[in-house]
């Protein structure tokens, strides 16, 4: 990474590639011609020197406190809890496989029947924005007007990753 920096580039990814560093990386390089230097500071934000450290790559998602603690009171202990939350992230890869080829293949109806399906989970989970993506993805499976699809499919992909740490820290304090 500090090779390719030093080399002039802007930024740096490793592999595997997440899509949220991926995403943050694209926000960092829209900039008007003649602002390189907020580039390099947006860069520099997002990477470290220090390689002792590790680098945390995705942020945890804010969940609704709210809808946590009433799962919490509903089911009566954490541990049965933890069960549902373990099956909601067993569930979502599936899900996000299924609107993956949705968007591929041109499937309006199979990418809002699985948008649905994960808009329904992530709103029992207080997962408010993934809750509004999958809704807007319901919406263009709906009306069949898929432009743009692959562009927001990343974007669930992504917070999907940050409500899984989420879940996951709270399920495991």
């Amino acid at each position: 990474r500090l090779e390719c920096l030093e080399a002039g580039m802007d930024d740096y990814l490793s592999k595997p590639i997440q899509v949220i560093e991926l995403v943050e990386a694209l926000e960092c390089c829209q900039v008007e011609m003649g602002q390189a230097d907020q580039v390099r500071s947006c860069a520099d934000e997002r990477f470290h020197t220090d390689e002792a450290q590790p680098l945390q790559t995705v942020l945890p998602a804010e969940l609704n406190p709210a809808a946590l603690n009433e799962l919490k009171h509903a089911f009566g202990d954490l541990d049965a809890l933890a069960s549902i939350v373990e099956v909601f992230l067993e569930d979502g890869p599936r899900l996000l496989q299924e609107m993956r080829g949705a968007v591929q293949d041109g499937d309006a109806a199979a990418l809002r029947l699985n948008a649905h399906s994960l808009k329904s989970n992530s709103a029992t989970f207080g997962a408010q924005v993934l809750r509004d993506l999958c809704a807007e993805m319901e919406v263009m499976g709906k009306s069949g007007q898929m432009a743009g699809a692959p562009e927001k499919l990343a974007l669930v992909e992504a917070e999907y990753q940050r409500v899984q740490l989420a879940l996951k820290s709270f399920i495991n304090p």
